[in-house]
C-alpha cells in the first residue's frame, strides 16, 4: 500500500515537472485602433462661432447678464433627427446631414430679430419650431418700447 502511494506520488509529479516544461506560446496583445477624435469645441463671437483648441482658449465676447450675452439659451430635436440650437443675441443653428451623412452645422443669423432681443424656448410643432424672443428692462435700460411700439418689456 505504501509502495502505491510512492508510486502514485512520483507519478504525479513528474507529469507536473513535464507540464511546467511544455512550450508556452505567448499571448498576443491585439492592436485597437486609436480612437479619432470626435468632438470640436467652439465659441460664439458677434458675427457666428469659431472653433478653438480647449474652452479656456476661447475669447470672451462679453462680461454681460446672460439675458444680454452671446450663448445657447435652447437646443431640441424635429422628428427627422435634425437638431436645432438657439444662441441669445445671435440667431439659430440647424444641425441636419450632408450628402456625405456627415452632421453640418448651419447658422441662421437675423440681426432684426436676435440682436436686441432674448431668446428662449425652443419647441416644436408638426416639424416646425418655434421659440420665444423677449426684451428684459431688468439688466437693459434700453429695452422699453420700440419705435413702432412692437415690442414689450418682460
Amino acid at each position: 500500500m505504501k509502495q502505491n502511494f510512492l508510486f502514485t506520488a512520483a507519478v504525479s509529479a513528474s507529469l507536473l515537472i513535464f507540464a511546467g516544461c511544455s512550450k508556452q506560446t505567448k499571448a498576443t496583445i491585439s492592436q485597437i485602433p486609436e480612437n479619432t477624435k470626435h468632438h470640436s469645441w467652439y465659441f460664439f463671437t458677434e458675427d457666428g462661432f469659431e472653433q478653438t483648441s480647449l474652452p479656456q482658449q476661447s475669447g470672451i465676447s462679453s462680461l454681460k447678464p446672460w439675458t444680454e450675452t452671446l450663448r445657447t439659451s435652447d437646443a431640441n430635436t424635429a422628428a427627422d433627427k435634425s437638431g436645432y440650437m438657439l444662441v441669445n443675441r445671435l440667431g439659430v443653428i440647424h444641425f441636419a446631414k450632408n450628402e456625405s451623412q456627415q452632421v453640418q452645422p448651419v447658422l441662421i443669423q437675423d440681426y432684426e430679430l436676435f440682436s436686441n432681443s432674448t431668446a428662449s424656448n425652443l419647441i416644436f410643432d408638426n416639424e416646425n419650431p418655434y421659440f420665444t424672443l423677449s426684451r428684459s428692462s431688468f439688466f437693459n435700460k434700453e429695452a422699453s418700447l420700440s419705435e413702432t411700439g412692437s415690442a414689450q418689456d418682460s
